[in-house]
């Protein structure tokens, strides 16, 4: 089953979670396309650092940095997956907790707030995490306008 029928699949089942941990596979499998091919744009650059043409490794260092901008953009979209994983567990949490106070089971509903504080918490945490990959993004693409 590819990516996008586990997508759908989730979608048609009204599953956030599973909806969510979809996207967070697509983004994980994002980045690391991204990484590989760093890779061989960095190791294309060490080989035109050996030419004395300094515009083929000027044009060189320009695809290296384009290509950490592609990273933190992917980088980024990890984050922002991870986050909506987040934030579906805490929706599934909370209707837990509605669970437990019309049980009326003290211990229960005890237990619920704790586990939404908990996921509250890992929401704000992944808040944080997304606004840092966006400002890794930003320095990413200021470092290609340096590069060019």
């Amino acid at each position: 089953m590819s990516q996008d029928d586990r997508l759908g699949s989730a979608e048609a089942q009204s599953d956030p979670v599973a909806v969510s941990a979809a996207r967070l596979r697509g983004a994980e499998g994002r980045r690391n396309v991204a990484e590989a091919k760093l890779v061989v744009t960095e190791r294309e650059l060490e080989k035109t650092k050996q030419t004395d043409d300094q515009a083929v490794v000027a044009e060189a260092k320009v695809a290296v940095a384009e290509a950490k901008v592609v990273i933190a953009e992917a980088k980024s979209g990890v984050a922002d997956a991870e986050l909506g994983v987040a934030k579906a567990n805490l929706r599934v949490t909370e209707a837990e907790l509605e669970k437990a106070k019309q049980s009326g089971n003290h211990v229960a509903v005890a237990e619920a707030n704790a586990a939404v504080a908990k996921q509250e918490a890992a929401v704000a945490k992944q808040e944080a995490a997304v606004a840092e990959a966006k400002a890794a993004v930003a320095e990413a693409k200021a470092a290609v306008a340096e590069a060019k």
